[in-house]
């Protein structure tokens, strides 16, 4: 039933109109609380997917990141995780990775080692190029000199 709940909200929050009836509703902690890591549900998935939607409002967008979105979407990125969150969560964090504050955000949070990790042997192709182009966004800038070090840093280890 609550992924059938997560789903509805999903399709709604893909409609501008929508999103503030949403968020006005109250959907954001709910949401947020399914972004566990070690939660099983098919739901989790589509609830990030359905707070990216609503970050689409700026005044959400600034709201869902209070909240604690980014560190959240880091924890996910664990094994264990299904397919889909891994996916979604990495696809999230690329989206918010385009806007310079988040990137300070998502690399406090922890994120460069597991999005390294999603580039390893067996990983779902769409997580792997979702978190390729994360690490593209938070390193391969001259403003973002410490991130490329730490990636650089990575790549060495995994090489080693």
């Amino acid at each position: 039933m609550q992924q059938n709940a997560v789903g509805a909200l999903l399709y709604l929050a893909q409609n501008a109109d929508n999103r503030v009836t949403i968020i006005a509703a109250g959907a954001i902690p709910p949401l947020m609380q399914l972004l566990v890591p070690g939660y099983r549900s098919d739901g989790q998935g589509n609830a990030i997917i359905a707070l990216m939607c609503l970050a689409e409002n700026a005044e959400a967008a600034v709201t869902i990141t209070d909240a604690g979105f980014i560190p959240a979407l880091v924890q996910l990125l664990v094994p264990g995780s299904s397919t889909q969150t891994l996916t979604n969560a990495a696809i999230a964090l690329r989206s918010l990775a385009r806007h310079a504050a988040n990137k300070v955000i998502i690399t406090t949070a922890g994120a460069i080692p597991p999005l390294m990790w999603l580039l390893g042997p067996g990983s779902d192709i769409r997580a792997a190029a979702a978190a390729a182009c994360t690490l593209e966004l938070l390193g391969c800038s001259y403003s973002n000199v410490e991130n490329h070090n730490v990636i650089q840093e990575m790549e060495r280890l995994s090489f080693d």
